[in-house]
């Protein structure tokens, strides 16, 4: 849930078995949303200041 997962979210297919190994790489590799979005937005803000002014229009 820290990383903005619902509780009820699935790591593992139905049929999948769970260990922990597994499971913490899953989870530790993970970029919450979140954290996406605003690195998403602070690239795209960047890309636009750093065009030329006739590229902007």
């Amino acid at each position: 849930m820290l990383q903005g997962f619902p509780k009820n979210y699935s790591f593992l297919p139905d049929e999948g078995t769970a260990s922990f190994d597994k499971l913490g790489r899953l989870i530790g590799n993970a970029v919450p949303v979140k954290l996406g979005e605003v690195i998403g937005e602070l690239f795209s803000h960047h890309v636009a200041q750093m065009r030329p002014e006739t590229a902007r229009h």
